[in-house]
């Protein structure tokens, strides 16, 4: 099955996102934009020390500015990884789109807990929280 990408439609995203930045149109040759910097450039002023960003937001290791903050898990600069007290980077399955498409897919809807079985025969199904 081919897709066909709506190429008309982002063209015309573009030019109405470009109308609203007050920018109607973009020419890579024009002299009077200014140059993007280099990556080692913006590297290197990302990494610039800045007294204004506090410790906790800074690698243990190299002292640098976490580029992701407080939701950093790795020092781009040195490759310490950092674990904050408190604060956790897992995800609950049960909140994701895996977990409904796992659902659907069985036939459920997860309104019931199967965690509890209050039926005391291991034997017999309960099928209470089943979709019909």
């Amino acid at each position: 099955m081919s897709m066909e990408i709506p190429s008309a439609l982002i063209r015309k995203i573009q030019v109405g996102l470009r109308k609203k930045a007050g920018v109607p149109s973009y020419d890579s040759t024009d002299q009077s934009l200014p140059p993007l910097p280099s990556f080692h450039d913006a590297l290197s002023k990302a990494a610039a020390e800045d007294p204004s960003v506090p410790s906790y937001l800074r690698c243990n290791r190299c002292n640098r500015r976490l580029l992701g903050g407080i939701r950093s898990t790795l020092c781009i600069f040195c490759g310490q990884e950092h674990r904050r007290e408190g604060f956790s980077h897992s995800v609950s399955f049960t909140s994701t789109t895996a977990y409904r498409n796992l659902l659907q897919s069985l036939g459920l809807n997860g309104s019931v807990s199967t965690l509890s079985n209050p039926n005391p025969n291991p034997n017999s199904i309960d099928c209470s929280y089943m979709l019909c």
